[in-house]
């Protein structure tokens, strides 16, 4: 294996992460969140904590499973190693799979580069016609 495949595994990786973790799209997001309400309770600032009521001594443990949804870091592990076997067991799919990281990753970041722009623009639009109401 050449060091473009082992590049390829990790592009895919880093994408396979940002979806499990970040991203909204809706199965992914419903797998993400029913882990989270299985295993833990979030607090009022949005962090996830144990349930010790409904996991007793398990508490610890169920709330590692709920954390590492919410952990890109912890997450990047188990995605890492599903990415490096199917990539062994199948490794005519690293290429296909590649691409589309790469090109979704390029995709997202070109959006966020032209919202933070429209922003601007919006903004500056609103204070050179004076209709900026302070927001």
């Amino acid at each position: 294996m050449t060091f473009a495949f082992y590049a390829a595994l990790i592009l895919i990786t880093v994408r396979a992460t940002r979806l499990l973790v970040v991203d909204e799209w809706p199965p992914v997001r419903g797998l993400r969140y029913w882990f989270i309400r299985t295993f833990a309770t979030v607090d009022q600032r949005g962090n996830v904590v144990s349930d010790p009521k409904r996991w007793g001594r398990l508490a610890g443990a169920a709330w590692s499973v709920a954390y590492i949804w919410t952990c890109p870091w912890c997450m990047s592990i188990w995605a890492g190693t599903g990415v490096w076997f199917i990539g062994a067991a199948w490794p005519w799919l690293v290429w296909p799979a590649a691409v589309v990281a790469a090109a979704s990753m390029l995709a997202g970041w070109d959006a966020n580069a032209q919202g933070e722009h429209e922003k601007r623009y919006e903004v500056m639009e609103r204070k050179l016609l004076g209709h900026d109401d302070g927001r």
